[in-house]
């Protein structure tokens, strides 16, 4: 059973994550994202400051890519 403890602190741990994460993230993410890539067609400067932005506020992939 002493095994199975860091195990099972793990999974507790991993399965406590999503739930946290997906309340940092905005509800208008896939919305963002959209109109950042639209925008990307017709001004990518104006698109690559958003996105910036975007990102330094926790953005992540989305807002990378």
């Amino acid at each position: 059973m002493r095994a199975l403890t860091p195990l099972l602190l793990l999974a507790a741990t991993v399965l406590a994550a999503p739930a946290s994460a997906a309340t940092s993230r905005g509800p208008d993410d896939g919305e963002r994202y959209r109109q950042c890539l639209d925008l990307a067609q017709s001004d990518a400067t104006q698109a690559i400051d958003r996105a910036s932005q975007w990102r330094a506020n926790g953005g992540g992939i989305p807002a990378r890519h």
